[in-house]
């Protein structure tokens, strides 16, 4: 039953559009159950036809037929009712594929959805949330979770299909034999209700093993690929390659272990059954003078045994292949309802509007990180005002990163409050209003595996995209030292795999013309030229002080020096501001 909730669950997650539909699947579904029924009891009929065809051919009722048809004999008879049964089997089998084509372009629809749903909710969350997570999961649940949620919905709807179907033979079944019926209904029921009972558990069990094995999967490729230069230094090849066989094989085991228990009922069954119908045709035989009456019902009754035995097989796969679904199921339910908790909307109604930066004090704030006990930051005021150049040194752990982050707003405070121009406090509704004063250059900078254009005029559409203005901060930033500016291979050209092709101040640079790019009222640097050198470094600042007389600046530097043209500099320390130095 819980299975079940999890299901419906995730289908009030669609749109008004999608339910209906669904609802229109469940129509094609009904008309398939009926096609079903209706070639059952038509073959029923053929092979009474067949075995009775000089009869037919010389009844009363088949004059109008023959004539019509210009039939002369009773083999031209066979013929068209031979005919007339192919064209029944035509539709009842179009009527399937319409139903699974239909069930299949809809699944691909909500996986889109769900993918794009659950991403968005992701990029939606405030930072601290990101904080506390793990990247590889949340990397395989949009890559491998998502796939299973929609593989559920589909096996869901086809359980669903099947379920018409087997109704629909069952009738069609009663009405040739009912004893018979009972009997090999009974036995199919009470055979895999036996065996889903014994397996369930054992399948739940591999969903939550499946998405440990491949989370570990995630992380140990993660790592191999971003600590490539170690292992190649240090000969570590090996390691990695024992622990990414040891998680893959625990995984594929899992897998084939789900797929065994799917399966393994169906070789039982169809023995099982090819016995029945063996005894059955044995006791009809032995009980029955005339073979020719006994060919239509064992030719029913097997081809409907065969259908009965596809159906139930195919609700006990499905069945089976959702319950090993079940953890994914959760995880997905749960990132996707994160959309009543994220400020996705706020973001939105926040897209128009705007607040000219004056100043911004901190009230006696407080901040600890979740699951620590002591604050990084603790009582801190201070009052930072438009155009000033702050610069700000401490040891590392004295809470520098943290300050950037509650005045970015991508922290909110434990305790206290932080105050914009004497008036607009950063809740959650003012800060996506507030951050659009910012250009943040974090140290943990990103490079992404495309041009100088798209990586300076990052999350920009390449045709919106300003060339003359990205030259112009490039050139500020010194990237024209590395890289021509009037060459347009060079400019459009791959700067490889988080920068791979380029030294850790050029790809400084690069993140430092980026925040320009923004042309924001305040620049914060995060200890984002820590990799240049000094000369480079001073050039740097010196034409950001030039060129940006009325930018308000928050670098964060260990070298004091850099920082003797600011305003003023202050040391954190005790998670409270020390004036160092006042212009």
């Amino acid at each position: 039953m819980e299975t079940i909730k999890l299901i419906f669950n995730l289908f009030s997650f669609f749109s008004q559009k999608r339910k209906l539909q669904v609802y229109g699947i469940l129509f094609l579904m009904i008309i398939s159950g009926i096609s079903e029924a209706a070639l059952v009891s038509l073959f029923l009929t053929f092979l009474n036809a067949i075995t009775n065809i000089n009869k037919l051919f010389y009844s009363s009722n088949f004059e109008y037929i023959n004539s019509f048809f210009g039939i002369n004999n009773p083999n031209q008879l066979k013929a068209l009712l031979g005919i007339f049964f192919i064209i029944m089997i035509i539709i009842s089998s179009s009527s399937r594929l319409l139903t699974f084509w239909t069930t299949y372009r809809f699944s691909s629809i909500i996986g889109t959805e769900f993918s794009y749903k659950s991403f968005k909710n992701k990029l939606y969350q405030n930072y601290a949330s990101f904080l506390e997570q793990d990247s590889n999961s949340f990397l395989s649940l949009l890559t491998v979770y998502i796939d299973k949620v929609v593989s559920v919905i589909e096996r869901f709807l086809l359980i669903i299909a099947s379920i018409f179907i087997l109704i629909a033979i069952i009738v069609s079944l009663l009405i040739v034999d009912f004893k018979l019926t009972i009997t090999l209904f009974g036995t199919i029921f009470i055979i895999y209700n036996l065996i889903g009972k014994f397996v369930s558990k054992r399948l739940y069990s591999n969903s939550k093993k499946e998405i440990e094995y491949d989370s570990n999967k995630i992380s140990i490729l993660r790592e191999g690929i971003n600590s490539i230069r170690e292992i190649l230094i240090n000969n570590r090849q090996e390691f990695f390659l024992n622990n990414f066989k040891n998680a893959e094989s625990k995984l594929q085991n899992i897998k084939a272990d789900t797929k065994i228990i799917s399966i393994f009922p169906k070789p039982i069954l169809e023995a099982l059954g090819l016995t029945t119908i063996s005894l059955t045709v044995l006791i009809l035989s032995l009980s029955s003078e005339s073979y020719d009456s006994l060919i239509p019902v064992i030719g029913t009754i097997s081809l409907a045994s065969i259908r009965l035995l596809n159906s139930v097989q195919s609700i006990y796969a499905y069945w089976s292949s959702i319950l090993a679904s079940t953890v994914s199921i959760k995880e997905v339910t749960e990132l996707l309802n994160q959309n009543k908790k994220n400020y996705f909307s706020t973001v939105i109604l926040s897209k128009n509007k705007s607040v000219k930066f004056s100043n911004i004090e901190f009230i006696n704030v407080s901040y600890k990180y979740p699951k620590t006990k002591m604050n990084t930051i603790s009582n801190f005021n201070c009052k930072l005002s438009k155009g000033e150049k702050i610069g700000i040194v401490g040891k590392t752990g004295s809470g520098k990163s943290t300050f950037i982050d509650l005045f970015a707003g991508l922290l909110s405070p434990t305790k206290g409050s932080i105050l914009v121009n004497n008036k607009y406090k950063q809740t959650e509704k003012f800060i996506p209003i507030w951050q659009k004063n910012i250009s943040y250059l974090s140290q943990f900078l990103y490079i992404s595996n495309r041009s100088l254009i798209e990586n300076v005029a990052f999350g920009i559409d390449r045709n919106l995209i300003d060339i003359k203005k990205v030259k112009e901060v490039c050139k500020i930033a010194l990237i024209d030292e590395f890289i021509d500016l009037n060459n347009k291979y060079d400019l459009n050209k791959s700067l490889g795999e988080a920068g791979v092709k380029l030294s850790g101040g050029q790809r400084q640079r690069i993140a430092l013309a980026r925040a320009l790019y923004k042309n924001s009222d305040i620049l914060i640097l995060d200890e984002a030229t820590s990799a240049l050198d000094l000369g480079t470094e001073k050039l740097v600042m010196k034409n950001l002080l030039t060129y940006y007389k009325d930018l308000t600046i928050l670098m964060i530097s260990h070298r004091i020096s850099v920082l003797n043209k600011f305003d003023k500099i202050y040391e954190l320390s005790n998670g409270n501001f020390k004036s160092l130095h006042t212009s």
